[in-house]
Formats: structure tokens, sequence, C-alpha cells
């Protein structure tokens, strides 16, 4: 019937009644072409969700739905619309919340526009309910507190919208759940899971931590409590005044008082920072870069095996019970796995799975390649994701120089500068030149006053226009040596860039009113992460990490949305100037300056009266500089039974931004060590490659590490068949045509790709920049291997244990932690 899931189960035996554990299941959906149900599975196989497979005609429709890039952008827009609301709802604008204007007309319109965001974001979750299926979703915690959360937000608004009274609406600490789950922040939502399923370790290593502050401020109090009541009075102000000395905000003004009094009062602090500050702060990084490394390593085993399974089961719908993928349907599943790859591409990916030469780590090919397209098997199959991403271009072959075409006498001259800009010590000179401006650049900043800043620069003004003349000839010199090559390196780019601006702001220094584009001028030493290679491989690491660096930020982020939330709710208002005067550490002196007041006597500034404020303000703590100064003028504007609430609050976002800055740490870590490993592995492989096939071998090694490279070549007689191809299945993929939005015109015709000679081939090159997936299938070779004679195994015991096993085996590990 129309909508209802077909099974195809790959299995030989149909007489038994479970099929075996490596029988691939494929669910496909009346009504949809094999060709449909492969790429949509091959889709799936790239996704974080696992066993979501539409079950029937809404189902798919959903799915598509909720995977539609328009969809998911406008899924992300209302989640961050609600988090925005925040800057608008009180205290946002200053309203008192018992004005009878904001109560009456502003409130009612934050709460409608709330619900009419929540009622939104609750479509969501009815089209997630409708492709999973209701089990699913009640299974997927996820889901389930999603829609938990949209509720409960949704009627606070209700009671808050009839009420028209203010309360304290605590729940929109809620918000950055919803805006966490949206499809496009997986890799931010990929970084906050890891950071808690790492949290038991790094739990540990913080109850090590909290107790032995504990057991020092023991000592402190008994030691030094008498003598320096400022800091150790109470065992409670003990360990406060300990936690901040772990980050150095009050060090050395704690110990001066012991310190006048007995100098080897020094040992303590001497211990207690090397204990707590150094040892342990290393080992908590130590074991989140370790817990980390192993989490990432099961996190890609999920992924690899979850590619594997669909790969296997669109291979089971294309092969049709035959022993491979023939070049026809292979060429149908990629045009709906991916409309806008032009068919030329498609047999290039086709040619490239035959040969085998879809290297991991480097790029290599034999000459001898492929010249029949037989049918794919599995194991070649397997690397479709792998070509899939690969862009190709067509060799044109060995092209002379742009300048031969020149007359002799400028050819003669052009040719002079290629050698010049190509020579192996021509970066060295403009290094030295770069280092020679560093100096006379520092050397007039050394001697200039405020008052006369300015008027020193415009001494300089000469030696800079030197050294601006000296790069505008280096680069028209790198123009005319390279040609149209120069301007496809991105390095090259950005010195011409970087040269542009400071040539451009030079020249407006002359304008009075311009004077401070003075300072525009440093930007040329920036040039010098081009020019040396070790600088450009920690900005390629770097870059190469700015994914999990942009997702450990954006889970900062929520945190201190969280904590605003948190804050404004409680201490709004308690901060202002003269105020304070009470507190502890004798911090008052920097809340007394008023409102036109300078120095730092205005630190009632850093406080929780609307959204931006408190993000400032959080952020200080992050930076750890006088925090407690923030902390301490809050706890004393409070009644003393909550003093200590206060300082909770302020030492749990301490800790969560050390751990979250410590996963930034690590991931740095991780990132240059994938660099130095890639650039040793690329060494032993040159060193492998001479060895073996002597200086002249087949082997291709790419320059830049980072990169891969793979050479296909098309005879004759494979784009006669392409073209065959393409006309048998005319009517089909004339129908594809019209179900995609991103079909497009290939500016190479077929025509333009036929060799001179039937006897001929045309060479296509496929290059993609290399992945930390690729670096893991080298580094873990042994263990994949290992993979795929488990998978079946697991899979039995996966699907033989029944729910209420797992959560009690759950419950179990749960009791026993917290036990030990």
């Amino acid at each position: 019937m129309d909508g209802e899931a077909v099974e195809l189960r790959a299995y030989e035996d149909e007489t038994k009644d479970e099929p075996p554990p490596d029988a691939v299941v494929v669910k496909t959906v009346a009504g949809q072409t094999k060709w449909q149900d492969a790429a949509r599975l091959a889709k799936e196989g790239l996704e974080a969700v696992y066993d979501y497979n539409p079950s029937g005609k809404w189902s798919l429709l959903c799915h598509k739905v909720l995977h539609h890039w328009t969809y998911t952008t406008t899924h992300l827009l209302i989640t961050i619309t609600l988090l925005l609301m925040a800057l608008v709802e009180h205290p946002g604008l200053y309203w008192d919340k018992y004005d009878p204007y904001y109560l009456k007309t502003v409130l009612p319109i934050h709460c409608v526009v709330e619900m009419f965001l929540l009622a939104l974001l609750g479509v969501d979750a009815a089209l997630r309910l409708v492709w999973s299926g209701p089990r699913k979703y009640v299974r997927s915690w996820r889901s389930l507190a999603s829609s938990i959360f949209i509720l409960i937000m949704f009627l606070d608004a209700l009671v808050t919208l009839a009420r028209l009274e203010p309360h304290v609406r605590i729940l929109r600490v809620l918000r950055p759940f919803l805006w966490l789950e949206t499809f496009l922040m997986n890799s931010t939502r990929r970084v906050l899971r890891q950071i808690i399923q790492c949290f038991k370790p790094i739990f540990d290593v913080l109850l090590l931590l909290f107790y032995l502050m504990a057991f020092f401020a023991l000592f402190a109090f008994y030691l030094f409590g008498v003598v320096d009541k400022d800091f150790f009075s109470s065992y409670g102000q003990s360990f406060v005044s300990l936690f901040i000395l772990r980050t150095t905000a009050n060090y050395p003004d704690v110990m001066m008082e012991m310190y006048n009094q007995s100098p080897a009062s020094f040992l303590f602090f001497l211990v207690y920072l090397i204990t707590s500050l150094y040892i342990m702060s290393n080992v908590l990084l130590g074991v989140v870069y370790s817990n980390f490394k192993t989490m990432e390593l099961k996190k890609f085993k999920k992924i690899y095996m979850n590619k594997r399974e669909k790969l296997k089961a669109a291979f089971t719908l294309l092969s049709d019970g035959t022993e491979g993928v023939s070049f026809d349907r292979f060429l149908l599943f990629v045009k709906e796995y991916k409309p806008e790859t032009p068919s030329w591409q498609i047999l290039c990916m086709y040619k490239a799975l035959l040969s085998d030469k879809t290297d991991l780590i480097f790029s290599y090919f034999d000459p001898t390649d492929v010249s029949v397209l037989t049918p794919l098997s599995l194991d070649r199959f397997y690397g479709f994701y792998q070509v899939a991403k690969l862009k190709w271009i067509k060799d044109l072959g060995p092209r002379p120089a742009y300048f031969e075409k020149l007359p002799s006498c400028l050819r003669s001259v052009f040719k002079f500068i290629h050698k010049v800009v190509t020579w192996r010590w021509f970066n060295t000179v403009i290094s030295a030149i770069i280092v020679v401006n560093l100096i006379y650049v520092l050397v007039f900043a050394g001697i200039a006053t405020v008052e006369n800043r300015y008027e020193l620069a415009k001494v300089g003004q000469p030696g800079s226009f030197i050294f601006t003349f000296i790069y505008c000839v280096e680069i028209a010199m790198r123009i005319i040596g390279l040609g149209p090559l120069y301007f496809r390196s991105g390095w090259n780019w950005f010195d011409l860039i970087i040269i542009s601006i400071t040539t451009v702001t030079q020249v407006l220094e002359f304008i009075p009113a311009l004077g401070v584009l003075i300072v525009v001028r440093s930007l040329r030493l920036f040039r010098m992460f081009r020019l040396k290679s070790r600088f450009r491989a920690i900005l390629t690491a770097v870059f190469a990490l700015s994914p999990q660096l942009i997702g450990v930020a954006l889970v900062l982020v929520a945190i201190m949305y969280v904590m605003s939330i948190i804050g404004m709710e409680t201490m709004y208002g308690l901060v202002y100037p003269n105020c304070c005067n009470t507190s502890w550490y004798y911090v008052g002196a920097y809340y007394s300056g008023a409102y036109n007041s300078t120095g730092n006597a205005v630190f009632w500034l850093n406080n929780f009266d609307n959204l931006a404020r408190s993000y400032v303000t959080l952020f200080e703590q992050v930076v750890v500089n006088n925090w407690f100064v923030m902390m301490e003028g809050y706890a004393s504007q409070v009644d003393s039974q909550y003093a200590y609430l206060v300082r909770v609050y302020f030492i749990i976002f301490q800790v969560l931004a050390l751990i979250t800055t410590t996963v930034i740490v690590s991931y740095i870590v991780e990132g240059l060590t994938f660099k130095i490993t890639m650039t040793a592995d690329r060494r032993k492989f040159k060193l492998f490659c001479k060895k073996e096939h002597g200086p002249k071998c087949g082997c291709y090694l790419m320059r830049d590490a980072h990169k891969k490279r793979v050479r296909t070549n098309l005879s004759y007689q494979d784009l006669s068949c392409l073209k065959a191809e393409q006309e048998v299945n005319h009517r089909e993929l004339n129908e594809i045509r019209k179900r995609s939005l991103f079909w497009k015109k290939s500016t190479l015709g077929i025509s333009d790709l036929f060799p001179s000679s039937e006897e001929g081939t045309t060479v296509f090159y496929g290059t993609n920049y290399r992945a930390r997936d690729d670096l893991y299938l080298m580094m873990y070779e042994p263990e994949i291997v290992n993979w795929h004679d488990s998978v079946p195994k697991e899979k039995a015991q996966v699907e033989k244990r029944p729910w209420t096993s797992v959560l009690k085996d759950k419950l179990k590990e749960t009791v026993e932690y917290i036990m030990d």
C-alpha cells in the first residue's frame, strides 16, 4: 500500500525466523525509486542520528522537511531570536517591573512573542515525532526533554500573560538547550556531549582539588586565623581565600600579613600553589585530554561504522542481487545524492573507486589505470564518501609560461623576474626586510610619548614610505613572475590585501583628521606569517581546529547565558557607587567611585542589570583578574545567610570556565599533534618512495600535507560509455532534474572531454583538504579491522537486550559510581 514501509532483507536463508547478525535490513518507502532510497541512506550516513529511518510516506516527508537547508536555517534563527529576547525583557530595557505601562503593554507583547516562537518550536517537535515515530521519540531523551522544556516555558509565558504581575522567570535558562538542539548546532552539541561524557574523571580531579583546598584551609585557619583576620578569620573565609589564591587573583596580598610576621609562612603558600595550581591544573589537563581522545575514538568508531552500514544498505539496493553496482546505477545514484555533480565527474569518481587509489594519507597513482568499467564490489563501494568530497579538474598538460607568447624583449625580462621570485633565497631576503621594518617601528614606538607620538610618527614617514615601496615592488614582481598562478594561493591574497590597505592608509595620513591611521602601518608586520613556514603551520593547525574551537566557544556562550539569567533574576541592582563597604578583603574601595569617576573604583559597572552587562561581568570572571572583587561585592549586599550562595554561584562559574578553557587547550594540543604527525608521515613516505621505486617513482606527493590528490584517466571508451548511458537513462535523469533545486550544467561538455584519438586518454585530478577523520583512518587501522569483525556480534547482542535491561545496567553503574 502507498506510504507503507517495505523491508529488503539481504540474507540467503529466508526460511529462518531471525536473520543472521551480519544481515542487511533496508527499509524503503513505497513510491520512491531505489536511487532515491540509496541516496537517502548515503546522506543518513553523514548525520549524527543513526536509527531514525523514515517508516512511511509522511515520515519521509517530515524527514525531507527537517533536513532541508531552508528549514534548518529558519529553525536556528527562531532559537536565536528566543535567546535575544532577554535583551528587551526585564531588566533589559531598565523598566521598573511594577510600572503600570510595563505590566499592561510591554509585558504582554513579550509574552505573546515568546509563545509564538515556542509554538513554532512545538511544530518542529511534532515533525520530529512523525519522522521518528512515537516509540523512538520517547526513547530519545533529547527529543523528550526538548518537548518538555517547550511545554514548561509555554505554560510559564501563558501564566505570566494571564497574571500580568512580575515574578521570577528563571525558566529562561532552558532557552540555550533549545538553541543547541537545532540541526546546524551539531558540532557544538558534539563538544558539549564529550564534556558531559568526560565529566566523571573531571569530577574526580575536581573533587581531589577541593579536598586539598579544604585540607589547606583547615591548616590556614588554625595557623593564621589569629594574626591575619582579613583572610583567615573563619574556616569558610579561609577556604574562599585559598580558592581565590588558586587563581592567583589575590596573590601576594593574601600572604603579606603573615609573611611580615613570619617569613617561614611563605613555605605554606609555596606548597599550596605548587600542589593546586601547577600540579592539579596539569593533571586536570591530562585527564581531559586523555578522556577526550578516548571519547573522540569512540565517536569516530560510531560514525565510521554508521557510514559503512548505510553504504552497505545502499549497495544492497543498487546491486539488486548482483555481485556489484554497474556504472548506470551508480550514475543515477550520485545524481540523486548530489544533483549538481556533472556526469563526467561521476565517471571520474567511478574510475577512482575501481582503481582503488583513493589513498587516505598520501596521494599517489599507478601508471596502469583501469580501462574497463567493471561493476563496483562492496569493498570498493565503501570508499564512496572519500571520492564524493573530491573536486575534479581536467589536466591540461604541461603549459608554457604565460610570458612565452610575449615579444622577445619583454619575454627575457619577465623570465628573469620569474627566476628571481622563484629563487630559494627570495623569501629569506623579504623576511630580513620585514625584520628590519619591525626594528624600525619598535625604535620609534620606544622613544615616543603620549604627547609627541603623532609628531614622531610623521618623522618616520620617509622610512615607512621606503618599506612600502619595497613591498609594492615585491608584490608586482611576484605577479609578473608568476602570472595567474599568483592568485591561486590564499597566502598571496593575504599579502596583496595587507599591502593594499597599508598603502592606501599611508596616503590618507596626510589628511589631518585621519592621522590616527598611522597605526595601520603595523599590519605589514603580519606578512611574516606568510613567509615563515613554521608560522604558517601553526596558523594552518588553528584554522583546521576552528570548528572545534568555535564549538567550545559556543558552549561557553550557552553557559554564560544560563548564568546571566540567574544573575539578572537574583542580583539585579545590588551594586551601585559607594556600596560594599562591609565586604571581605576590603573590596569596597573598588566601588567608591561616582558615575563620572576615573580609575579602577567603578567596579559597580560590572553588574547584572541587563544581558549585555552580564556577559561582560562573566567574561571578566573567565579572565580571573580581580574576579573575587565582584564576588565579594555582591556577597556583601545580601543577607549574611545568603552570602555563601552568592560565592557558590561565582565559584561554580569559575569551575565551568576552568573546564571549558582546559578543553580549548586540549583541542589545540590535538591540532598541533595532528599537524606534526602529518608532516612526519609525509617525510617517511617520501623516503620510502625513493628507497622502493627510485627517485623517479610514479608516486605523487602533495607539497601541502593537508591536501590529498587522486588521479584518474578517462579513455575514449569510458566517455563513449558515459554518453551512451546518458542517452539510455535520459528519462530518469530528467525526472531527477525536475525534483532537484540545485541541478546545474557543467562548463565542460562531453565533447570537450574526448581525447584526440581513440587510443588516447584524458587525465583528471581530484583534490580536497584532509580532515581529521583521514588521519584517524590511518592511526587506528588495526582497530578498524577489529571493528569490522566485532560488529555482527555486538549488533546481535544489542538487538537481544530489552530496554529494561539497559536501564537496569545504567542505574547499577550510577549507584556503583556514587558508592565509590
